[in-house]
């Protein structure tokens, strides 16, 4: 550094200077410290900050190669083909830094995640922060290879945590019964037309954006509420044999007296709605669903138990018979 002849080297091999060691982590503070005063900051206090940026944050701003899931989700929660819809935890070892730089320890940290109450306090005279997204990244050892890393299973398990704390907090505003967007207000009971339902968020399989509709008093019980990751999924419709459809997985821990409205993929006419209970070995066709309209290539649909749902043409699932009977069997 110019001003105070302090040398960074090149630890990795790239060409380019490093920051390697506590004291190049101190002597890049005091230079910034210098500029930062020189700007006007009075008491200025430069950190290294470690973040990470998920490919539906990232791919716009770096080529999509470098960043992770930019083949697919599969990139840290394995394949889903194994089962319908189910995250495969693995406890491999995901790699965000090729190199791990010796400052890049507990005791430096200036600041520490917690569950319960987010970013803390850790050391006054720490040297870095990591994000609390990314808590889980740490220095990491394999086949003689130090990196930043982590297991999949712990991105997993913090990645969770953070979903349901966006989950809990993702009702934008309330509608009446009778104008929510798309459906026949005649199809509700006077009492559900009233009813003013939470807009809940929910990712479609698209990733785009949509509101279900949620009684207050079912809200604090809603467990799970999602579509399964990587496109259609095959399913075995009861008596009739495999069909492709997005399936919405939706869970309460206590069912209410008014239904939740639920959006499902559709492009047809008359939809059939199906779906897979606690206790259900097949998909069933569900006459307890009630269909209530149509909007965007989805069709609306009241509920009111657990369950995984889709919507699919009438007469679905017909085909090879003797395949589907062994298939049956086999689950039996």
């Amino acid at each position: 550094m110019k001003d105070s002849g302090y040398v960074l080297f090149d630890h990795t091999g790239d060409m380019f200077p490093d920051i390697w060691w506590d004291e190049d982590v101190k002597a890049v503070q005091a230079a910034l410290t210098t500029v930062l005063k020189a700007e006007g900051e009075t008491d200025p206090k430069p950190l290294l900050f470690i973040a990470g940026h998920y490919f539906s944050d990232s791919h716009g701003i770096k080529p999509k190669e470098k960043a992770l899931g930019s083949k697919s989700c599969n990139d840290c929660h394995g394949s889903s083909a194994t089962s319908a819809g189910a995250h495969r935890v693995t406890d491999r070892n995901i790699m965000y830094m090729p190199w791990s730089p010796p400052w890049f320890r507990d005791e430096n940290r200036a600041m520490r995640y917690d569950p319960e109450q987010g970013m803390v306090p850790a050391n006054p005279d720490g040297l870095f922060i990591v994000d609390g997204e990314i808590d889980y990244a740490k220095p990491m050892q394999a086949n003689g290879l130090r990196f930043i890393g982590a297991r999949a299973d712990e991105v997993l398990k913090l990645s969770h945590h953070h979903a349901e704390e966006l989950f809990s907090l993702a009702a934008e505003g309330t509608s009446t019964g009778s104008h929510i967007p798309g459906i026949d207000p005649s199809l509700l009971t006077p009492e559900e037309q009233e009813t003013a339902y939470l807009k809940q968020v929910v990712n479609g399989p698209w990733m785009d954006k949509m509101y279900f509709y949620l009684p207050k008093e079912v809200k604090d019980t809603l467990m799970v509420c999602g579509f399964f990751i990587g496109g259609p999924e095959s399913v075995y419709l009861e008596g009739r044999g495999f069909v492709r459809a997005n399936v919405l997985q939706i869970e309460f821990e206590h069912e209410g007296e008014i239904g939740t409205i639920i959006r499902l993929p559709y492009n047809g006419v008359e939809p059939e709605v199906w779906s897979l209970g606690e206790d259900d070995t097949f998909y069933k066709l569900d006459h307890e669903a009630e269909v209530i309209g149509m909007q965007g290539g989805y069709v609306m649909v009241k509920i009111h138990e657990s369950g995984e749902y889709i919507a699919v043409e009438p007469g679905a699932g017909g085909g090879n018979q003797i395949l589907y009977d062994l298939w049956g069997a086999f689950m039996q």
